[in-house]
């Protein structure tokens, strides 16, 4: 009778490491983005903005933001180009965009359906499509398990320390910081000029997309400096910025895209 209890104890134990172990192999320990105190973007924090004419408010404070919903992703479309907080985008890094978050945050995404969790660094809008609360790069969704099924139930959860723009853009300290953080000042918007009805225009194609939202997103993102339209034919949408009329304004205009991050714009005429 002792040895049978004796074994069935051993037993017992054995049953229940192995029941850890599963549960360990089942939820990962946060890994991804290196959490940093940074100062606010000085792009991608309007008080509000609009896109596909619904009106978005950015936070003033990420502190206590946490949201379970949707997360899809976004790869190779708009790998190169740039974000909301004015550096391009890499689909192999751990970010993520968001519609509302201080740029840029810091969160923790679980997907709720393998308990896999990735930290990601918020440097981008979106996404603009409803129900869903959080985009994650390429490299996010692959780890956390959702290029696949394109879509999964996660919890987001802003991390410490929160971005605060009200603090940060009252503090002298962090607008040098912030200017320092530019190796180039940005460029100085070229006016447009006036084209008369014959006259040739200059367009710079800044993307081509078989989805009209990814065009209308790229949009969003460069009315803020550059007037942009789309161009659709043959299910390519493409996304052109201007029209100038000289070739010599449109090259300066090219330049300046290039340098901020939009992958090889080529100018036009029409």
């Amino acid at each position: 009778m002792q040895l049978s209890y004796k074994l069935g104890f051993i037993f017992s134990v054995c049953v229940l490491v192995s029941a850890c172990s599963f549960s360990k192999s089942k939820t990962s320990n946060s890994g991804g983005a290196i959490v940093r105190d940074e100062p606010p973007s000085p792009y991608g924090n309007p008080k509000q903005y609009k896109v596909l004419g619904k009106s978005y408010n950015v936070m003033e404070s990420s502190k206590g933001y946490k949201e379970k919903g949707l997360a899809s992703w976004y790869g190779k479309d708009f790998h190169g180009k740039r974000t909301s907080s004015g550096t391009p985008y890499n689909m192999h890094s751990y970010s993520a965009a968001h519609k509302t978050l201080p740029i840029p945050s810091y969160v923790q995404v679980t997907n709720l359906d393998n308990g896999k969790r990735l930290i990601l660094r918020v440097d981008d809008r979106g996404p603009f499509k409803s129900g869903r609360i959080i985009d994650l790069s390429f490299l996010a969704a692959k780890e956390l398990g959702v290029v696949a099924q394109g879509v999964a139930r996660v919890e987001v959860v802003a991390l410490a320390p929160y971005q605060n723009l009200t603090k940060k853009r009252s503090a002298p300290t962090v607008q040098v910081a912030a200017s320092a953080a530019n190796n180039k000042p940005s460029a100085a918007p070229i006016p447009m000029q006036t084209l008369s009805n014959n006259a040739p225009a200059y367009w710079i194609q800044v993307g081509a997309f078989g989805e009209h939202k990814n065009a209308q997103y790229l949009v969003y993102k460069l009315n803020d400096n550059h007037p942009a339209k789309i161009q659709s034919a043959q299910n390519i949408h493409r996304v052109l910025v201007g029209p100038y009329a000289t070739a010599a304004q449109s090259e300066q205009i090219r330049k300046q895209l290039s340098e901020q991050g939009f992958d090889a714009p080529k100018i036009m005429r029409q």
